[in-house]
């Protein structure tokens, strides 16, 4: 959660965010537990406000879901990095 009402530094705040929750990613694998970032989950923010009794000061940015996975054996299809990396000459 994010006040974003006393701070000027709005677009540096949330890629503090962003930074905080690779790490926090990074140590729910490391405590071998599985978790994910659900940003997808913003296009229902106020029913989350409502269902997590949150006060309206605050901004919903992400929610992170953190549990045991099911199947440790998964594999996501991923672009190679050639595909989108540009290198200028």
């Amino acid at each position: 959660m994010f006040s974003g009402s006393c701070c000027n530094h709005y677009v540096k705040d949330c890629q503090a965010i962003g930074a905080c929750i690779q790490n926090m990613l990074l140590t729910i694998h490391e405590l071998d537990l599985g978790g994910v970032w659900l940003g997808e989950i913003l296009k229902n923010k106020e029913a989350v406000r409502e269902l997590l009794s949150l006060p309206k000061e605050l901004e919903l940015m992400a929610i992170v879901a953190i549990g045991h996975p099911r199947d440790r054996n998964q594999k996501s299809s991923r672009k190679a990095l050639d595909e989108f990396i540009v290198f200028e000459k």
